[in-house]
């Protein structure tokens, strides 16, 4: 059975992706990639 079996399953993949993706840019920007600038989230 692959991933794709039914369409929660493919939304949770894209989620996941997504997720992680975010977090590694996040881990990026405080390890002295560029100036995160306004891509962090500030509380209001």
């Amino acid at each position: 059975m692959s991933i794709t079996h039914c369409p929660l399953c493919v939304a949770l993949a894209v989620f996941c992706v997504l997720r992680s993706s975010a977090h590694l840019l996040l881990l990026w920007q405080l390890w002295g990639g560029r100036p995160a600038g306004n891509l962090v989230l500030r509380p209001a």
